[in-house]
């Protein structure tokens, strides 16, 4: 009867512990932000269904896929990223990771780079195009949570 007794506390007092944890992790998990992942099939075509009548025209799908492209490509350039794969592609091409502890991307440099690289890569895409494409590619970032806080001009300045 002793035995009976003692195996009944040990399984309460098992069962209290194991509920206790997991309700202290359900709690620490309820206050956790989902993350966010950038789906760019999904994101071209939110884009595409935003886009003005003009540019709309103008643009494919795979051109506007190919400006988003640019677009992380230069983010990841400023050492906005720590992806091992876009890394190793970048060292691939030559490109050096900047070694920053706060990586900044600054708008209008990101810009000059896509008009660039749009410019000069032999497809018809205008640098008005892809100024529309990229002021909603950020929108669309924003929406999904996954751009840092503005900088200020000391951050820009250190960067």
């Amino acid at each position: 009867m002793v035995a009976f007794v003692i195996i009944a506390v040990a399984v309460v007092a098992v069962v209290a512990v194991a509920l206790g944890a997991v309700g202290a992790v359900s709690a620490e998990l309820s206050n956790t932000p989902a993350p966010v992942v950038l789906d760019l099939t999904h994101e071209v075509d939110w884009i595409a269904q935003r886009l003005p009548d003009e540019s709309a025209a103008r643009l494919s799908l795979d051109e506007v896929k190919q400006i988003l492209y640019w677009h992380l490509e230069y983010v990841g350039y400023q050492g906005a990223t720590d992806d091992p794969d876009l890394i190793a592609d970048f060292a691939n091409v030559g490109v050096e990771m900047p070694d920053v502890e706060v990586p900044v991307a600054k708008f209008d440099d990101a810009t000059d780079y896509v008009v660039e690289r749009a410019l000069t890569s032999g497809d018809e895409i205008g640098s008005l195009d892809a100024v529309v494409v990229l002021n909603l590619h950020t929108e669309y970032l924003g929406l999904l949570g996954a751009l840092g806080p503005q900088a200020t001009d000391d951050d820009v300045k250190d960067a």
